[in-house]
């Protein structure tokens, strides 16, 4: 929300701190700040600046109508809506990671593997992609979901964006497998 004020306010430049203290504190795992409030007003109180990459995503809401918002750490389609929508709705003393792994294990179960149509841009270039996944998430940082590593090698700062599709055989595959995407090893299963 932050950053969709910020660039929405027409003046872009404007210098925001983090102090995360949100359910799963991913975006501040990609920059390497702890996750105590001390942790975030240290990183802010050292004037260091970090300039990072700024993803912009058009989309059809569910009451059809299109909007434009801003990303910094992780957009994703598929299940993952289920997923914000389950752990919007765990009691808080469940804690982020494990509200997630439920809520990620909940929502494999939910969610069929969808086709998707995605449309790439990039200046002037772009390239219509039709796949089928259970998620397929554009990344600028490296975690998501209160830990999990969906894309260990991103960086948000590089220019680039990495995309990872997830998809499985089965539902019980992939909740079998679900655990590697913390470490990030899920990018090594065939």
């Amino acid at each position: 929300e932050v950053v969709n004020g910020v660039l929405g306010s027409g003046r872009p430049q404007t210098e925001v701190g983090l102090i995360a203290q949100g359910t799963g504190g991913d975006f501040r795992r990609s920059l390497g700040i702890g996750r105590s409030v001390s942790e975030c007003l240290a990183a802010i109180a050292s004037g260091r600046r970090r300039h990072v990459d700024v993803g912009v995503l058009t989309c059809r809401q569910a009451d059809g109508t299109m909007a434009t918002r801003y990303f910094l750490n992780i957009v994703s389609a598929g299940m993952g809506g289920l997923v914000d929508q389950y752990i919007a709705a765990t009691p808080a003393w469940v804690g982020g990671r494990t509200g997630y792994y439920v809520a990620a294990i909940r929502a494999t179960w939910r969610c069929p593997e969808a086709r998707l149509r995605c449309r790439l841009e990039l200046g002037e270039q772009h390239e219509d992609v039709a796949l089928r996944a259970r998620v397929v998430a554009v990344c600028n940082g490296r975690f998501f979901g209160s830990g999990m590593q969906m894309a260990p090698m991103a960086e948000v700062d590089d220019g680039v964006f990495e995309v990872i599709s997830v998809t499985q055989p089965t539902r019980l595959h992939m909740m079998a497998r679900s655990r590697s995407i913390y470490d990030g090893s899920h990018l090594r299963i065939a």
